[in-house]
């Protein structure tokens, strides 16, 4: 895959310890871009950081102060901040409504919707000219699956904001976009209960000795090369993708 040039630019990664923050950040890296490795684990955040040659911080993604602190010492090290991919996320939740717990589902809208909230709105403010902002949700977040009811409403809430945060943010030249895509192979997914069905049906999606390569597009949504995108999303889901957009934001990229 070719990348356009990034080189004098800063992109902060969330959740780049490991998975798809992991996979994006060496990609942006290599194009040219000054990585800043964000995850809660701090060891995992420098072994990704090490890799591409950029910096590794630590902090919790929803706690709103950490996230701030984290963004302003990346944005006053680098004048500003160019990408922003908000991939931190949590291990899938395969409880029904029955069982679904209170505090487990607060987790899920804590560490998927509220950090994007707070990402989008302290980005935006320490944003450079014409810069992306890029959510990883879930295809879970466009097709009902039974059994996942925390992940789903959160996901969904993901691709909610990112709609109105394009709708709002692009007259300003900010791109705001969210990919949603199906099984990959990571860390988190292995996290699954295996006992579940929920936990049964990730892995049989899965499948043995198969590998997702989907991940490489994430990296690449933040590239200028796709600076006349709208505000959208990128949907896998198994055999095919599904590329939505919303026609309405194209007059707002054009002028951006």
């Amino acid at each position: 895959m070719t990348f356009f040039g990034m080189a004098g630019r800063t992109a902060v990664i969330t959740g780049a310890g490991s998975g798809i923050g992991a996979a994006c950040a060496p990609m942006l890296g290599a194009a040219g871009a000054h990585a800043v490795a964000l995850d809660l684990d701090r060891d995992a955040a420098a072994a990704t950081a090490n890799v591409v040659g950029g910096e590794a911080v630590a902090a919790d993604v929803s706690d709103p102060e950490a996230v701030q602190r984290a963004l302003t010492a990346a944005a006053a090290r680098s004048g500003a901040i160019d990408v922003l991919l908000n991939n931190a996320g949590i291990a899938l939740d395969t409880h029904c409504f029955a069982d679904t717990e209170t505090s487990h589902f607060r987790r899920h809208i804590e560490v998927k919707m509220l950090f994007v909230i707070n990402g989008i709105r302290m980005g935006a403010a320490l944003r450079a000219p014409r810069s992306a902002i890029v959510n990883t949700a879930s295809v879970q977040g466009l097709f009902a699956v039974p059994g996942y009811v925390s992940y789903a409403a959160s996901n969904c809430g993901v691709v909610g904001l990112t709609k109105v945060a394009a709708m709002e943010l692009g007259p300003g030249g900010i791109r705001v976009n969210a990919v949603s895509p199906t099984t990959v192979d990571t860390p988190m997914l292995h996290a699954v209960p295996a006992g579940g069905s929920g936990g049964r049906r990730v892995r049989e999606r899965l499948g043995p000795g198969r590998h997702h390569r989907r991940r490489s597009r994430r990296g690449s949504r933040a590239l200028p090369g796709c600076r006349r995108l709208p505000g959208d999303q990128w949907a896998g889901n198994r055999d095919r993708q599904r590329h939505h957009r919303w026609h309405q934001l194209s007059p707002l990229v054009t002028r951006a």
